[in-house]
């Protein structure tokens, strides 16, 4: 998809342009379709997030795609937060995406974006801090686990 926009540089003193007179000129922006697994594969090759956090990422992420809570039980922590009025628990996350399976479908879309580290240990998909859903992963002596999928402050 190509867009274009005119560019008005009237005024005196304008750059090519006659006394008293306008310049106008197209300028044209180029914007090519992004492929989630192309952005993962950019993340994916950030020198700053660990490798095995980066294979859990993809894990979560695949595992959302396919709706496969069993998966994701495995890639969770224990003390998981899910709401922030609720208690920590990855079960009960889970049992709420078994009744809320657009949450997975989010899911599954932020951790094929961006991922940053935004604490030490901590990195997060998106890595803004946002109101929005955001997920974290942490290291623990089992590997990466995601420790949130939330959204509110």
């Amino acid at each position: 998809m190509t867009l274009s926009r005119e560019i008005d540089s009237s005024g005196p003193g304008a750059i090519g342009a006659p006394p008293g007179g306008e310049v106008r000129r197209k300028v044209r922006y180029s914007r090519l379709p992004l492929c989630p697994l192309l952005l993962f594969a950019a993340v994916a090759s950030a020198e700053s997030l660990p490798k095995e956090a980066l294979a859990t990422v993809k894990q979560v992420h695949d595992a959302s795609a396919r709706k496969d809570l069993g998966a994701l039980s495995a890639l969770m922590a224990h003390e998981f937060t899910w709401s922030f009025g609720g208690d920590a628990s990855a079960e009960q996350a889970l049992q709420d995406w078994k009744s809320h399976p657009a949450r997975l479908a989010t899911l599954a879309r932020l951790t094929a974006g961006p991922c940053a580290v935004v604490q030490r240990g901590l990195i997060q998909c998106p890595p803004a801090d946002t109101m929005n859903y955001r997920a974290g992963f942490r290291q623990f002596p089992q590997g990466w686990r995601m420790v949130y999928f939330v959204a509110g402050d």
